[in-house]
């Protein structure tokens, strides 16, 4: 029994909890059937762009009841992507135990066991998107396989396990290992549609479940080691259950455990199969309907194409790579992602440089849906090669000229080949000098060409080298020579070389320095001249020299030294002897080098330097002037401070240094110190003097701190807090002794305790601290009941409190107060627990019980939207709604909203459910008035025909429409006939009304031309004698409706005579 028992907990059921409770089924209505109306609910069609699956499917549907008391639940969710796992009994339970338990269920008599087992198939754990998920299948009955429950639980995430734990959350973690209730998820049962519906020996029995209120019990948990039994990934949890057998109501507590396997993951990427259903739930103890509605999502619109390229027309070359870097197409979808493939084709041009680039871009949606975008890139060479010509360029006559080679290239086809044309020669003025004139052609392969040209000058730029005499330098005294300088030419011969001289003294700095500059100018015939400069220089080169330098010195730091000159001479000149002096310092700043360095420098600026050195020492020690204890006594705790010491030294300023020794321990409070004084002056030079410190302990430990006196219960613990000494120099022993003194008064006992401290050299102290001991204590509460809130449609929980006392038995009494609330839903229950000991000292407890009615009304029918035409009669259907606390008001509103026309509006109808505890839910039903009818035509003009001259008829067609106002506009089309006045014209009459609904009609005009011209002027008759000149005017017509072209012809008659005739002009 006792591993059974194990086994239970570990399931998370205790034994003395599964009790069935039993009432009498509900007498207040005779039946209790429950139909939806609708056998079956057709699927709402929707594209995926419209929105939301979920938010389109349909309202609750109408249900037929013959009693009032009735639950509704919705469950929605969507079937695009789930995760599922096949759930079957865990490895480890118990062969008593099953897959799904019903406390004390045996006592329905429909069964001899409360087990029931997955036989064959498992059960399905599914898992959707929006956060729910619902289990399904079979289990069987452990002693009758005949008698099954169809399983049908739905879920609802509530929490992580680290969330749910750390908000107090109860949970099983028996079989989990630490940290894996973190990674769970706990789930609450959705109330009364979560059920067992029986069948075989059980049809027609239906188990309605709920999330436990029970602390024994915990909610749904799924993960590692979760189903309470083993390790494996699976689910666990408690519940409620209630069922009306035979009219007598049962229920109790229910556990469920399931080891999970074969889980995956379903997705779907076409939003075609994002569709959405909606599980509706009427039903009460008795009895029950169920039917589904769903939203059939339909994705026929294809993806979008973004950032599509250009069509180019480029000039080669072109780098594909930098022109396609500058698009980044990018596929999107309204309804799913879109991948996008990209091919491409190439097409030769007309010649090897050009072609043609053609990329296709093709994005597919998730559903297979795509569109496409075709883009050409045509590459053409129409841009001539460049070609490089050499430079103009300048050559000596010695050498001649350099042709170098043009080049040329093409952007597309890299280098070309160059033809050079017949080269011109012209000579020059100057013997030698000429010029030649280059010309260079080049083709690219598509026929593009280039030219260039190159100016080469042959002349003689070369000045005449000149052959000139050495520089020379005499020493001081001397006398200045003259040698001759001679030239040559690369292009003009030695005798036709022109030389000039040209002398001249530059002044110098010394007085005994002279120099002879010698300018030499050679000119050839073609005007290039060389200048060259010879010096002749008589100068003095000999140096000063030293006739006298001191020997080096060493002196003490405290002494001056001899500072003695140098003396020196010069053999040219007059000379200046100057001394400089440095320091060099040694290890400290007494010990240093003075470095003397002389130097003479002529009147020439001939030198010579020498140099003594004086070096300074310090080697003496200080002097002590100071004189002090050499023996010092003080107490261990007192701190010595070394005296104030002074010496002197002869060169520099002393520092101290102190060494300490200790003999002894100092912790014992008696030691030694031995203690050395040394003076150190800067260079180190060091005197020393002892002095001894000794220390000793006199001083008894002293108490910081002694434990209060204190007054204690009864049942209390008799505390054991220690004192704390401390002494001035050493470490302490502490010592404790009680004396008890029992009845000091009544009900009172005295516990005297004393603390003696000793430090090390035996000084001592003591403390006391007295304790008391009586009975004064009331009882207190081990549990209360939690304040909670609980739903109107709810039973309560009615817990008992708990509480112990320290010294007797206790006893609870409980008394109740009801406080109504603004509703007959809204009320709160004050529980006042009392808790009494023997003595009479007590405590109290109160627990609040909130009883609300937040659920607002559901509607149960809402009129679906409709679109209706503006002339049409709209039907006004109300909505109903139904509560789970109290009767329901429904209201209505309506809002007309403008369209873009006078037929064109909506009329949104809102709806209203009120409970009596103001609890309200709105529903909306949207008409859409629309105006799609075009105007009629009341009347229309006939077709005709106007002369060209006549004005034309004007437009005169009328039109109605039954919704708003009609504008007639039209509009004329000309065709030219074979004159100006011959013509016809179509005319377009529209009719539109305000919505934009139209109506067109054709009318024909022909226009013509059927009257001739007249004549404005004839040139009259004349007689003209046969010498005179004859005038011939021409004659002047005009037309109705066009130009005119006047023709004349002539007919000469014959008279008598050869000077007699007549002339008859015809217009």
């Amino acid at each position: 029994m006792t591993m059974l028992r194990n086994v239970l907990l570990a399931f998370g059921i205790l034994l003395t909890s599964l009790h069935a409770s039993q009432g009498t089924a509900q007498t207040n209505c005779e039946t209790f059937d429950l139909s939806f109306v609708e056998d079956t609910l057709e699927p709402v069609e929707i594209s995926c762009s419209e929105g939301e699956p979920l938010q389109a499917l349909p309202n609750f549907p109408a249900f037929t009841y013959s009693c009032p008391d009735y639950w509704v639940q919705i469950f929605k969710y969507t079937t695009g992507s789930s995760s599922s796992c096949s759930g079957n009994r865990p490895t480890g339970l118990p062969v008593n135990l099953g897959t799904i338990q019903l406390g004390e269920f045996t006592s329905t008599g429909l069964t001899s066991t409360n087990h029931f087992n997955d036989l064959g198939a498992p059960l399905a754990w599914t898992v959707y998107p929006e956060d729910v998920a619902r289990l399904q299948g079979t289990v069987y009955n452990n002693s009758n396989v005949n008698a099954f429950f169809e399983v049908d639980f739905y879920f609802d995430l509530e929490a992580t396990g680290a969330e749910w734990v750390a908000g107090g959350g109860n949970v099983n973690d028996a079989s989990a290992n630490p940290g894996e209730v973190d990674d769970w998820t706990i789930w609450t049962l959705r109330p009364n549609i979560s059920k067992l519906v029986g069948g075989g020996a059980l049809a027609g029995e239906t188990i309605h479940l709920e999330t436990s209120n029970s602390l024994q019990g915990y909610p749904l948990q799924v993960g590692v080691g979760a189903n309470g039994v083993n390790a494996e990934h699976g689910l666990g949890g408690t519940f409620d259950w209630s069922a009306s057998v035979g009219g007598t109501i049962y229920g109790g507590l229910g556990a469920s455990s399931l080891e999970f396997s074969a889980c995956e993951e379903t997705s779907s990427i076409c939003a075609s199969d994002n569709d959405a259903v909606v599980e509706f739930f009427v039903g009460n103890l008795h009895d029950f309907d169920q039917i589904q509605g769903s939203v059939d999502v339909t994705d026929d619109t294809p993806p979008l194409l973004q950032d599509v390229p250009n069509d180019y027309t480029l000039n080669c070359p072109v780098e594909l790579e930098e022109l396609d870097a500058l698009n980044t197409v990018v596929s999107t979808d309204d309804c799913s992602s879109a991948s996008l493939a990209m091919t491409e084709s190439f097409v030769n041009g007309d010649c090897p440089n050009e072609f043609t680039r053609i990329r296709t871009y093709i994005a597919t949606d998730g559903c297979g849906l795509t569109t496409q975008h075709t883009q050409t890139v045509q590459v053409i060479d129409e841009i001539d090669p460049v070609l490089n010509a050499p430079s103009n360029a300048v050559f000596s006559c010695e050498v001649g000229p350099n042709f170098a080679p043009a080049i040329a290239s093409d952007a597309c086809n890299g280098p070309l080949a160059v033809t050079e044309g017949e080269q011109v020669i012209e000579q020059g003025d100057c013997p030698g000098e000429y010029t030649v004139y280059r010309t260079f052609a080049t083709e690219d392969l598509c026929g593009n060409t280039a030219t260039g040209a190159q100016t080469i000058y042959v002349r003689d730029q070369t000045p005449p080298t000149v052959a000139l005499p050495a520089d020379v330098v005499l020493p001081c005294g001397s006398e200045f020579v003259y040698p001759a300088a001679s030239a040559t030419d690369n292009c003009t011969a030695e005798e036709d070389i022109t030389i000039a001289v040209f002398n001249s003294l530059p002044p110098t700095s010394c007085p005994e320095e002279y120099i002879l500059e010698r300018r030499f100018l050679a000119t050839d015939l073609c005007g290039n001249s060389t200048l060259e400069v010879q010096t002749v220089t008589v100068t003095d080169n000999d140096l000063p020299y030293f006739t006298y330098v001191p020997a080096d010195a060493t002196y003490a730091c405290n002494e001056e030294p001899v500072m003695e000159d140098a003396e020196a001479d010069d053999d040219c000149s007059s000379f200046e002897i100057t001394t400089t002096t440095d320091t060099a310092f040694g290890t400290c700043a007494s010990n240093y080098d003075l470095i003397r360095t002389f130097t003479v420098v002529d009147a020439c600026g001939n030198m010579a330097d020498a140099q003594q050195i004086i070096s300074i020492r310090d080697t003496e020690a200080p002097v002590f002037e100071t004189v002090f204890d050499e023996v010092v006594s003080l107490e261990c705790d007192q701190i010595w401070s070394p005296p104030s010491l002074d010496a002197q030294d002869n060169c520099s300023a002393v520092s101290w240094e102190m060494s300490i020794d200790t003999v002894g321990t100092p912790s014992s409070g008696a030691f030694q110190l031995n203690v050395n004084h040394t003076a150190v002056d800067a260079c180190g030079n060091a005197a020393s003097n002892p002095q001894t410190v000794v220390f000793s302990d006199t001083t008894p430990p002293t108490f910081q701190s002694v434990p209060a006196d204190v007054t204690l219960s009864c049942e209390d613990d008799i505390p054991f807090d220690l004192a704390v000494a401390t002494d001035n120099c050493t470490s302490i022993t502490l010592e404790v002794s009680d004396d008890l003194t029992l009845e000091v008064a009544q009900g009172q006992h005295l516990l005297t305790r004393t603390f003696t401290a000793t430090d090390a050299q035996g000084n001592t102290a003591q403390a006391v601290q007295l304790i008391s001991i009586v009975d004064a204590t009331a009882p207190t509460f081990t549990f209360v009941p939690a304040d909670y809130t609980a739903e109107c449609s709810e039973d309560l929980t009615l817990l008992d409190a708990t509480a112990q006392d320290n010294c007797s038995d206790v006893v609870i009494s409980v008394s109740s107060v009801t406080t109504p609330g603004d509703g007959a839903g809204n009320y709160t229950v004050t529980r006042t627990f009392t808790a009494t000991d023997d003595a009479g000292n007590s405590s109290t407890a109160t627990q609040t019980i909130s009883v609300v009615d937040t659920t607002a009304p559901e509607f149960t029918l809402v009129p679906a939207n409709y679109t209706v035409e503006c002339t049409d009669d709209m039907p006004m259907e109300d909505a109903t709604a139904v509560d789970l606390c109290g009767m329901v008001t429904v209201e209505v509103s309506s809002v007309t909203t403008p369209g873009n026309a006078t037929g064109n509006y909506v009329i949104t109808r809102t709806f209203t459910a009120t409970d009596d505890a103001g609890n309200s839910n709105t529903a909306t039903q949207t008409i859409a008035v629309q105006d799609t009818t075009p105007p009629a035509f009341a009347s229309f003009p006939e077709d005709t025909v106007v002369e060209c001259s006549d004005g034309l008829p004007l437009m005169s067609a009328t039109a109605t429409d039954d919704c708003g106002p009609v504008a007639v506009t039209f509009t004329d089309l000309f065709t030219t006939g074979n004159a100006a006045g011959n013509y016809t014209i179509a005319r377009s009459i529209t009719a539109t009304d305000d919505a934009g609904n139209a109506t067109t009609a054709l009318q024909n005009i022909t226009v013509q031309d059927t009257t001739a011209p007249e004549f404005t002027f004839v040139p009259t008759d004349y007689t003209v004698e046969c010498t005179d000149d004859m005038p011939m005017d021409d004659a002047m017509a005009t037309d109705n409706c066009g130009e005119v072209a006047v023709t004349v012809s002539s007919e000469t008659t014959a008279g008598d005579a050869t000077g007699n005739f007549t002339i008859t002009r015809t217009f």
